[in-house]
């Protein structure tokens, strides 16, 4: 008995490491609400390109300087505002594109609801933006 109840112990504690060692820094990482990083383009009507490099790695040993974009969706309930408070339109940004600048412009996006953001293109897709900051 004493041998069977060891034989399980062992197993459940072996199946904890194998569990804990077997994620690659993109399932596991915690959802979030908001990130920032610099705003990149205006792609189409109502999408932007925002760098967010800093959340797609913050669950990884990545120690490259690869760079990662986030897909982020505006629709009417969108406040996109500088940090002072002034309201921008989409159409505004575009001015604002990284390729017409000497400094890119950094922001803040907050989300709709959280996310879980990592090194997989899909899940830096389709993010839908409650409130963008543009700051100066």
């Amino acid at each position: 008995m004493k041998s069977i109840i060891l034989f399980i112990v062992t197993l459940l504690l072996a199946m904890s490491i194998i569990n804990g060692c077997s994620d690659n820094g993109q399932n596991s990482a915690e959802s979030i609400n908001t990130f920032e990083g610099y705003f990149v383009s205006v792609v189409g009507d109502n999408e932007l390109k925002i760098e967010c490099s800093k959340a797609a790695k913050r669950n990884t040993d990545s120690t490259t300087e690869e760079g990662y974009d986030c897909n982020v969706e505006t629709t009417e309930k969108t406040t996109i505002k500088t940090e002072g408070g002034k309201s921008l339109e989409v159409d505004e940004l575009r001015k604002l594109d990284i390729h017409n600048l000497d400094k890119p412009k950094k922001a803040k996006v907050i989300l709709s609801e959280e996310k879980n953001i990592n090194l997989s293109k899909s899940s830096r897709k389709g993010l839908d933006a409650s409130e963008i900051i543009i700051f100066h």
